[in-house]
């Protein structure tokens, strides 16, 4: 859906009420993967990740009526105001710094991956992809966010972010699943007061079929909701994700499925049973981590929590008006909070991701609106890999240049020279800058300052 908007633009306590048929359909779908006994075995071997940067106890959210709390729901109201590391372990072609040829077309995560492994091998595969992230994202990016005054960074990455089989990170002996990306990332944040939501953009054979989940699908090959194995195995990430962060403060919640749509069409009862599923598994584990449900795309797309006895959840939203028109980018967003709020969920509310282009007056507006309702927000995203500053503007607070790789025709020493050029540290990189000359990242800190 972001790329579909893209195109346009550029060319609580407890809930016991249950509704007793959806649950027990959602049940009948998930008896054999969700229940405890189903995923004890591999647990037993999931190490605990404890580092919590600055945070303690005191710092655990959970939600508490329409508000996020710390101190395990019982402190103060806490709300998060941050951005996305979009590109960072799931790249997508129009923003990064990869570029299909004639012979490969538009290039998604998995394929560039496949095209390396081909090529190069497995070793070498996973030196680029390492080199790639150690470029993307460094030190000076975590420091620069904290000075913006952010308490948040959602981090997309997919099964390939922690599966070894997907040659994106290597085997971790006595291990079925590698964290360490991960937990460098949210060890990092911590240490600067950080909160991290960790967002499954791509779930085992994707979600959704969009280049952003990291595997492009036609409509007719997205088959998640009806594919045993895909969702079995994404329960099973996500249990094992339960078990290693249980009891970290320094996670603000489980984003558990970005996007869910097929092909971008709107959430419903398919879609609400897996959340159901997933629900279950991680409340067999974890009865405090937050757990954050997406909908495609307005309030009427995701069911009031009582209906599944969903509790301690935030509701997530994205909008992109496609329109850098103020007018037109303001009654986007004034639909989608009336539609959204007329609801009464009773549940945080979290505009996971959003964006205003190049219009400095529109991000004023839904800022402003965003900080007043007390919704949690999150830009799309931090940096984009552009080919002039006027390609997309608004997309990253952080604008970089580098000539983008080829996958099946550069060879390694071309990649990293180029993938070099994508570090924020880099000769070239710009500050998004609006006509007046305000930058992005200027103006996103007014509006995240606590």
């Amino acid at each position: 859906m972001r790329f579909a908007r893209r195109l346009l633009f550029v060319g609580l306590g407890s809930l016991s009420l249950l509704s007793c048929s959806l649950k027990g359909t959602s049940s009948a779908l998930s008896s054999s993967v969700s229940s405890p006994e189903a995923t004890s075995s591999s647990l037993s071997s999931v190490p605990l990740f404890t580092d919590s940067g600055i945070f303690t106890d005191k710092d655990y959210l959970k939600a508490s009526g329409e508000h996020l709390r710390n101190n395990y729901g019982f402190g103060d109201v806490k709300t998060l105001r941050g951005t996305n590391i979009g590109g960072y372990l799931v790249i997508e072609q129009w923003m990064t710094a990869v570029k299909g040829s004639s012979a490969t077309g538009y290039l998604d995560h998995k394929t560039v991956t496949n095209l390396f492994l081909q090529r190069f091998g497995e070793e070498k595969t996973l030196d680029l992809w390492a080199y790639y992230r150690d470029n993307y994202f460094t030190d000076q990016d975590f420091d620069t966010i904290k000075a913006l005054g952010m308490n948040l960074i959602r981090l997309p990455f997919t099964y390939m972010s922690l599966d070894p089989a997907y040659h994106n990170v290597p085997q971790v002996a006595g291990q079925e699943f590698n964290y360490s990306l991960l937990d460098s990332f949210i060890a990092k944040a911590a240490k600067r007061g950080i909160y991290t939501i960790l967002d499954l953009h791509g779930a085992y054979g994707s979600q959704n079929g969009q280049d952003h989940s990291g595997e492009s699908l036609s409509r007719e090959q997205v088959d998640f909701y009806t594919n045993e194995e895909k969702m079995s195995k994404t329960v099973h990430l996500w249990t094992s994700l339960t078990e290693h962060y249980k009891d970290n403060p320094a996670i603000a919640g489980f984003d558990l499925l970005n996007e869910p749509g097929e092909k971008a069409e709107s959430t419903s009862l398919r879609h609400w049973a897996f959340y159901d599923r997933l629900n279950d598994a991680i409340r067999s584990i974890d009865e405090d981590r937050l757990l954050i449900f997406e909908s495609c795309w307005d309030g009427k797309n995701l069911p009031s929590p009582k209906l599944y006895g969903w509790n301690n959840c935030m509701y997530s939203f994205h909008n992109y008006s496609g329109s850098s028109d103020y007018d037109e980018n303001a009654a986007s967003y004034s639909a989608k909070f009336t539609g959204v709020e007329q609801q009464g969920f009773g549940v945080p509310l979290y505009m996971g991701e959003f964006n205003c282009y190049g219009n400095k007056a529109s991000w004023i507006d839904v800022l402003g609106r965003l900080r007043s309702k007390g919704w949690n927000f999150s830009s799309w995203t931090y940096k984009i890999n552009l080919d002039s500053p006027s390609s997309y503007p608004g997309w990253g607070m952080v604008e970089t240049f580098a000539t983008p790789v080829v996958p099946d025709e550069d060879d390694e020493a071309t990649i990293k020279s180029k993938w070099y050029q994508i570090d924020s540290a880099y000769d070239g990189t710009l500050a998004m800058s609006f006509a007046d000359g305000t930058s992005l990242k200027d103006l996103m800190a007014v509006y995240c300052q606590n």
